[in-house]
């Protein structure tokens, strides 16, 4: 006979039984299970300091790349390309923290005249009153 059969479990003639040849593929599925069950969705890193004025501040591509650009005019490619570029930066970064400081000054007035805290300004007046121009009789 080529195999007996002990306790359920099937040997050949070296000894080794099956079970053995399969640990392998076991361990395999082990392991994809594991990673299966430990896996979770991928997040960028992000840092938690980051807003939308410092994805201003650092782009993805560095403007010092336009120095080996080829389609070069009469300008070095520093005065052409890289120094416009860091100006534009520069003043869309100013803008965006004015048009921010702007946003809250509105915000806050908006906040006391809702809450009643502003005063009325100026004087009454009418449409085409001329009186003032004019002297009045005693």
């Amino acid at each position: 006979m080529r195999g007996t059969v002990c306790c359920g479990i099937r040997t050949d003639d070296e000894g080794s039984t099956i079970m053995r040849r399969a640990y392998p593929l076991l361990a395999l599925a082990a392991c994809v299970a594991i990673c299966c069950v430990q896996a979770s969705p991928a997040d960028a890193q992000v840092s938690r300091y980051s807003s939308a004025v410092n994805n201003l501040s650092r782009p993805a591509l560095s403007p010092y790349l336009d120095y080996f650009r080829n389609d070069t005019g009469a300008l070095p490619n520093y005065h052409q390309f890289v120094r416009p570029k860091n100006r534009l930066r520069a003043d869309l970064l100013q803008s965006n923290r004015s048009i921010t400081g702007l946003q809250g000054a509105v915000r806050r007035n908006a906040q006391r005249i809702e809450a009643g805290t502003v005063r009325p300004t100026g004087r009454g007046g009418s449409y085409m009153n001329f009186l003032h121009f004019y002297p009045q009789q005693r």
